[in-house]
C-alpha cells in the first residue's frame, strides 16, 4: 500500500505532464492550506494569466532596473531574481544587536 507522500509525489509528477513547474508552484501558493488541489484546465489558465502578469510587470520596471537584473528577468527566472534581490538587500543592511539605541529626541517622544 502506498503512503501519503508517495501519492503526493505521484500527483505532482502527473500534473507536471501538462503544467509547467512555475504554474504548479503558483497554484500551490494561491490556494488555502486546507483546500484540496484543483488542477483543472480552468485553474491552469488562471495560473498562466498570473504568470503573464509577472512577466509584464517585470517588463514595466525594466527602465529603472540594472542591466544584469533585466537579463535575469528576461530569462524567465522571476522567482530566483526576487530571491537574489532580497539577498542583495539584506547583505547591505547594518548588523543589528537587537536594541533600539534611541537618541534623546526619540526618548523625549516616548516620555510624552
Amino acid at each position: 500500500m502506498r503512503n501519503h507522500a508517495d501519492l503526493c509525489v505521484s500527483y505532482v509528477q502527473e500534473a507536471l505532464k501538462t503544467w509547467s513547474a512555475r504554474q504548479l508552484r503558483l497554484a500551490f501558493m494561491m490556494q488555502t492550506w486546507s483546500a484540496k488541489m484543483d488542477l483543472t484546465e480552468g485553474t491552469r489558465t488562471g495560473m498562466e494569466s498570473i504568470e503573464e502578469t509577472f512577466n509584464v510587470s517585470t517588463q514595466n520596471f525594466a527602465p529603472v532596473l540594472d542591466r544584469k537584473l533585466i537579463e535575469r528577468i528576461h530569462s524567465q527566472n522571476f522567482f530566483r531574481t526576487v530571491k537574489a534581490k532580497l539577498s542583495d538587500f539584506e547583505a547591505t543592511l547594518a548588523p543589528s544587536d537587537g536594541h533600539h539605541h534611541l537618541e534623546d529626541p526619540e526618548k523625549g517622544l516616548l516620555a510624552e
